[in-house]
């Protein structure tokens, strides 16, 4: 497989960005676009730190993971437990170094 060139790259980003600002000047959310869709999306961890994470971090703090203080993320992270467990009863423990099995620590 080969990499995709830095102008390539470029044009990806700078597509996405003018699609985001079509959508939004019509109005269009990630609700509205994404049911029209019918795709079956599924979940990875860069998803819920988009999707999620970064929009509840957005809304508290007006940042984004990358730049929150450092008592910060276990704040946005009970949003998001509080999130799940009201909409879909679970919710995922903030990990902490007790919590997490060996593996999980690397």
């Amino acid at each position: 497989m080969t990499t995709r060139t830095k102008p390539q790259n470029n044009s990806m980003w700078l597509a996405c960005e003018m699609l985001a600002n079509e959508f939004t000047d019509r109005g269009l959310d990630m609700v509205v676009v994404l049911e029209k869709a019918k795709l079956p999306i599924m979940w990875d961890k860069k998803s819920v730190q988009s999707a999620i994470f970064n929009a509840i971090s957005m809304a508290m703090y007006k940042e984004t993971s990358s730049g929150l203080e450092t008592a910060d993320p276990s704040k946005v992270w009970k949003v998001v437990q509080d999130f799940t467990e009201s909409n879909w009863q679970f919710s995922v423990p903030w990990p902490s170094e007790t919590s997490l099995s060996e593996e999980q620590r690397k």
